[in-house]
């Protein structure tokens, strides 16, 4: 006979991790609803084993935040699992000049590339501003200037022009 040959194709399975940081929780420490100065954001990263390949190492990081949690590094991260950061920031007056925190989260395995995610957190300013014009005179005395015995009525208003809770 002549050669037989058989082949066979051994499938590779691809490895793919992804990493997704959403918005933060505040702790609102001063109670005004929205994100301030002393406000503990806190961010919790989520890496994912997106592909079919077991991935080793696996490790997220994010300079901006204190770890405080979470089950990273990972030493293998199965199909379909997935590894956490949990991590604190707390707002400082720099943040608010800008108008917001940008903050990026990094994850990368043995078998992929480092992959990353961004948030951008809003800041509101705060900025008030106090209006206070001349008296009403009830003349009481009917002279037709302000004198003594006079009531003055005053109307002081305070408009909030920033685009945070005061």
């Amino acid at each position: 006979t002549g050669p037989v040959t058989d082949d066979e194709i051994t499938p590779i399975d691809a490895p793919s991790l992804g990493v997704d940081k959403p918005a933060p929780t505040n702790a609102d420490e001063d109670g005004s609803g929205d994100v301030s100065v002393g406000d503990t954001l806190t961010y919790t990263i989520t890496a994912t084993n997106s592909g079919g390949a077991n991935l080793t190492n696996v490790v997220i990081s994010d300079d901006l935040i204190t770890p405080t949690g979470g089950t990273a590094p990972c030493a293998i991260l199965a199909p379909g699992g997935a590894c956490t950061l949990v991590g604190t920031y707390t707002v400082t007056a720099g943040d608010v000049t800008v108008g917001s925190i940008t903050n990026t989260a990094t994850a990368d395995s043995d078998q992929t590339g480092p992959v990353t995610d961004d948030e951008v957190t809003r800041v509101p300013s705060p900025q008030l501003d106090v209006l206070k014009p001349a008296p009403t005179n009830a003349d009481d005395d009917g002279s037709g200037d302000v004198s003594e015995g006079d009531t003055l009525t005053y109307t002081i208003t305070a408009t909030n022009t920033g685009t945070s809770v005061l």
